[in-house]
């Protein structure tokens, strides 16, 4: 099972290249982040077109999508070529419903639940982040025997060593390479920012929920999902885009789909990953 992760930046005009680009990498399984309530139409009937008989979209929680405005235009989408039911019940608490959608989905050799996320930026937004990020891991910390997957655009973290550091975005590096926890941070506590971002990137992993990525490709690899655009100073890129997922699923391969990104498709990199159920 080949499952794709992306944050298609909202580019409506640029639909039918991203629909054709993901076809041709094969996935069984779809998870989009920026999506609009005007482009999620097209999208769905697109990706039923090249054989993606299950869409659901965040917007369908609403009555009234287009009366979101601003930053809560943009949601999240599901796509599968197995059988999958949009999951209604509130297993999350987060201020902004129309940043995540959960699926159960029914594959051939085994039934597992999905949940695609779009996190808000800090920098944006500062503390509707936290409060997603904590509602994410409140309704996943707990053990299970039913296998899952979360993945999406966590806007985090802000570096990862090749030692298994983890950086936070609410811990300062200072010249001499030395990472310090800020006290406060956007008018809030640094610590509480720090453990919702570490909860989920290393938190989940108690839970059954490994970061795929890393679980194959050890902490050397330097896959980078996102650049800041920065003129004439070369900057170090990103890896806000995961997929965690249950040892049963049986992650196989993992890599980031830079050509997409290069290609003016988006401005995130998809990440991918195959399962040997």
């Amino acid at each position: 099972m080949r499952v794709i992760s992306w944050n298609t930046n909202a580019r409506s005009r640029q639909v039918a290249r991203q629909v054709e680009y993901l076809k041709s990498r094969v996935p069984d399984v779809i998870a989009l982040q920026e999506v609009t309530p005007s482009g999620a139409p097209e999208l769905r009937s697109s990706l039923k077109e090249i054989g993606f008989k299950f869409v659901h979209d965040s917007f369908e929680l609403f009555r009234n999508p287009s009366q979101l405005k601003g930053a809560r235009r943009l949601g999240t989408l599901i796509a599968s070529k197995y059988p999958a039911r949009l999951i209604r019940r509130k297993i999350f608490q987060i201020p902004w419903k129309e940043k995540l959608i959960s699926v159960s989905i029914k594959a051939p050799e085994i039934s597992f639940d999905l949940h695609n996320t779009y996190i808000p930026s800090g920098a944006s937004h500062g503390w509707k982040k936290v409060e997603t990020l904590e509602g994410i891991y409140r309704g996943l910390a707990k053990k299970t025997r039913r296998p899952r997957i979360l993945c999406g655009d966590f806007n985090a973290p802000q570096v990862e060593y090749p030692t298994g550091e983890v950086v936070t975005w609410a811990q300062w590096i200072r010249a001499s390479g030395e990472v310090v926890l800020r006290k406060q941070f956007r008018h809030g506590d640094g610590a509480r920012w720090d453990a919702a971002e570490r909860n989920i990137m290393t938190g989940l992993g108690k839970f059954d929920l490994l970061d795929v990525y890393r679980t194959l490709c050890g902490w050397e690899a330097q896959g980078f999902s996102w650049y800041p655009i920065r003129k004439k100073i070369k900057v170090q890129g990103r890896r806000f885009d995961h997929i965690f997922a249950s040892r049963s699923l049986n992650v196989a391969r993992c890599r980031y789909l830079d050509e997409a990104r290069l290609a003016s498709l988006s401005d995130h990199a998809p990440i991918e990953a195959d399962f040997s159920l």
